[in-house]
């Protein structure tokens, strides 16, 4: 029989040398968690801006299973030397903590590079300001009147259960469906580097990460300028629930 109790502490004693707060609203709930920090995506640079250097924005920390950590904590994870040294500090808010035999992990999306002894503002509720979220594809579709169209369109009307206003123009988003019905034969899903658009709030979104847990779907998402055709996409309300 596997005895993942030695399998897991194998792992932690070889790559547990990071080390993550986890904070609770503005509450420290846990200090100095041994962890993996591993890079999941990174920013492109800004052609346009030679100097801006591309940034790690997802990372998923790997961590014991007894940890305590939940679906919108804000976590410091710390990169440390093997000596214990500060190399760098990553803050942002995690979404549901996937577990396996012997692990568990969380997928984070970065909102600041600096060290923090406290998060900034636990973000502000864009929820009154925002019902539902519309998916921008590019392609063949059936425009709210019946007619066949191709192009840019939004479509969908995923009802928004929570949308959290992060610093530096990051999102944390709730929803129950991430799946809008495209055509009479095929379905789009919200993914990783999809656009999306908030409605009534008017507020587009690029996509770092969906994580899932049964019926309930976070969506991890920042600030996201539209070139001039996706601004001008046609809404379609065709398939509309």
């Amino acid at each position: 029989m596997v005895d993942f109790g030695q399998i897991a502490d194998a792992i932690a004693t070889a790559m547990d040398t990071d080390r993550l707060d986890i904070w609770r609203g503005r509450v420290k709930a846990h200090s100095d968690i041994p962890c993996h920090i591993a890079i999941v995506s990174a920013d492109k640079p800004d052609p346009a801006a030679v100097d801006v250097a591309p940034i790690a924005t997802t990372l998923r920390i790997h961590m014991a299973n007894g940890v305590d950590i939940r679906n919108n904590d804000y976590l410091v994870a710390k990169r440390t030397a093997h000596g214990g040294e500060l190399i760098a500090a990553y803050g942002g808010v995690c979404g549901y903590p996937a577990a396996s035999q012997a692990r568990q992990s969380v997928t984070m999306q970065m909102a600041s590079i600096l060290p923090t002894a406290t998060p900034p503002d636990a973000g502000a509720s864009v929820l009154p300001a925002t019902r539902f979220i519309r998916l921008l594809l590019n392609g063949a579709y059936t425009r709210s009147d019946g007619a066949a169209a191709n192009g840019y369109h939004l479509c969908g009307n995923i009802a928004a259960t929570d949308v959290t206003e992060l610093p530096a123009g990051a999102y944390a988003l709730t929803t129950t469906a991430a799946t809008v019905k495209q055509t009479d034969a095929g379905t789009a899903t919200i993914a990783a580097g999809s656009t999306i658009r908030l409605y009534p709030s008017d507020r587009w979104l690029t996509v770092s990460d969906v994580t899932r847990d049964g019926d309930q779907w976070s969506i991890a998402a920042s600030e996201y300028a539209p070139t001039a055709q996706e601004a001008a996409a046609q809404v379609t309300e065709w398939y509309d629930d």
